[in-house]
């Protein structure tokens, strides 16, 4: 497997996911941009106001891009796997596969931690099901260009 295009697709794949979440929850009046959501949890984590990390520290935002790729890793393999085809309504698919598995996470953290202000646990739920489907389909979309 050349080691690029996982790399390639899950910067892509995520920013495109994340530009989905912000979008939805700017929409609704909500917010949904996953990156955001973890520097909020992880100043829960490390003691609340006094240690609180702004939304856009590079830490939530490289925790969501290690995830991205730990994600365009398997769905790369998967693409490559004679048994599945190579269609986009395929990683639709594994979108919502990876989309319970976030919605599995995100709900441990938030039992842990708490639902951050200004996200709504059900609504955030739901779109975070459809932007794992947009990073999967765009994993393809890359993986399909450069194959």
């Amino acid at each position: 497997m050349q080691f690029g295009i996982p790399i390639l697709a899950a910067v892509v794949a995520t920013l495109t996911m994340t530009a989905f979440s912000h979008l939805t929850g700017t929409v609704i009046g909500m917010e949904f941009n996953e990156a955001h959501l973890l520097n909020r949890v992880f100043s829960k984590a490390r003691g609340g106001e006094q240690r609180k990390l702004r939304d856009n520290d590079p830490r939530g935002w490289l925790v969501h891009l290690i995830i991205g790729w730990v994600l365009a890793v398997g769905l790369r393999y998967i693409f490559l796997c004679p048994t599945f085809a190579k269609f986009l309504w395929v990683g639709s698919i594994f979108g919502i596969v990876a989309g319970l598995l976030g919605v599995a996470g995100w709900s441990i953290m938030f039992k842990k931690f708490g639902v951050p202000e200004g996200t709504g646990k059900r609504s955030f739920f739901l779109q975070l099901i459809g932007a794992h489907i947009v990073f999967a389909t765009t994993c393809f979309a890359v993986f399909t260009l450069y194959d």
